[in-house]
């Protein structure tokens, strides 16, 4: 598994042909925002501020972010030999349904970013001064990561064949994500 890897192990093994890929990279860089949010918050609750209420959640998004690092690897481990089994002139619905896989690895990513930035801006209202730079910074990487998820789950979508209502469904999904995460971060920016 990928996340018992060191972090320089991690890197080596990123570097190399193999997986893991991009989706990987920005479940890693949405694992690091958390993670720092959630230091944010155990910080302040030892400082007085009533930020335990994100405690539990942010655990959550960390566990979850951590095993999509693994998930990913696995999708596109998996997708690769599919789609060249499947070929280019085969069944479109086969095609289809390998790249569907492929997608919604980026989209719970995305998904967990974004529940990540709510989090944030709330905390934000509620922590010490001294923590704003970690927890603006922790924002930051949750939307790269978001931003990331978003990108490939984008190019697999465009891969689709043949089949406007999953490319129009999948579209749609991305779009109020993106949206949604750049009106927070823009929020918390300004703050």
């Amino acid at each position: 598994m990928l996340i018992d890897l060191s972090i320089k192990e991690f890197f080596k093994k990123m570097s190399s042909k193999d997986v893991p890929g991009g989706g990987s990279g920005a479940a890693l860089v949405g694992t690091t925002g958390v993670s720092l949010l959630l230091m944010a918050a155990e910080m302040g609750q030892q400082e007085g501020y009533n930020l335990k209420q994100y405690i539990e959640d942010l655990q959550k998004l960390q566990q979850s972010l951590l095993q999509y690092i693994d998930e990913d690897a696995k999708a596109l481990s998996n997708a690769l030999p599919k789609l060249t089994a499947v070929g280019a002139d085969g069944n479109k619905d086969d095609w289809n349904s390998v790249l569907a896989e492929a997608v919604a690895v980026p989209i719970n990513i995305a998904t967990a970013g974004v529940k990540a930035l709510k989090i944030a801006q709330e905390m934000l209202n509620n922590a010490p001064h001294i923590l704003i730079c970690d927890m603006t910074f922790a924002a930051i990487a949750c939307h790269s990561s978001i931003q990331g998820a978003i990108l490939l789950a984008n190019l697999n979508i465009s891969l689709f064949r043949d089949n406007q209502e999953l490319t129009d469904q999948y579209n749609q999904q991305i779009i109020m994500l993106n949206d949604e995460a750049n009106m927070l971060i823009q929020a918390i920016n300004r703050q």
